[in-house]
């Protein structure tokens, strides 16, 4: 997200300057109509920011954002929920085409299984890390964060010890897919784990790494 900044003077680059109504105002008229106008810029400015923290990171819930890539990254819970696990979908690739997985995460060895019936004529292979609902409880989750998390560079989740709002994953495989899709996993009531909205990938520009965004 750019924020923009507006440079009043050269002397301070940067800042926005607005200087209060001079004690010596024209008298009747002219002097309620700049009081006035004054008075409407002060409040669209309070506005706009409260407009802007709400954007940084004041609402309910993040983006869902990752760093690094479909073999090794790190993830954000932007759910505005705990979750339960995470799952991956492979299109066009079998089971037997996933070279290996990375477990050191809050769910462990995730189970694989195959799709050959949501897309007539085409195999999919599902990755699914998952908490287990036992004695009305789940086993594991992923907090949500306090506020938000710069960027990881793709590896500040790989300690289950800690949990302040992300997991570390990661899937090998033979040849590319044809597409990948992410999802959260979410509480659905019952001990049932729902799809959290879906997560599509776009490169972050320069980074070398990619971002995963709602």
């Amino acid at each position: 997200m750019h924020t923009h900044q507006f440079d009043q003077t050269a002397r301070h680059p940067g800042k926005l300057h607005m200087t209060q109504p001079s004690t010596h105002q024209p008298t009747g008229n002219i002097q309620r109509l700049l009081l006035g106008r004054w008075a409407t810029l002060q409040q669209n400015l309070q506005l706009a920011a409260a407009a802007l923290a709400l954007a940084l990171g004041g609402g309910s819930a993040l983006a869902n954002t990752a760093y690094g890539s479909l073999n090794n990254f790190d993830t954000v819970n932007g759910t505005g929920v705990p979750c339960h696990g995470f799952e991956i979908e492979l299109e066009d690739l079998e089971s037997t085409d996933i070279t290996y997985t990375f477990d050191w995460n809050h769910y462990g060895t995730p189970k694989i299984t195959e799709d050959t019936t949501s897309l007539p004529g085409h195999t999919n292979v599902i990755i699914r890390y998952a908490a287990v609902w036992a004695n009305g409880t789940w086993s594991a989750y992923t907090a949500v964060p306090a506020g938000p998390i710069a960027p990881t560079d793709g590896h500040q989740f790989t300690n289950p010890d800690v949990n302040f709002g992300g997991e570390h994953f990661g899937v090998g495989y033979r040849w590319p897919p044809s597409a990948v899709k992410y999802h959260w996993l979410i509480e659905g009531g019952g001990g049932v784990l729902v799809k959290g909205g879906a997560v599509n990938i776009t490169p972050v520009t320069g980074s070398g790494f990619y971002r995963l965004a709602r």
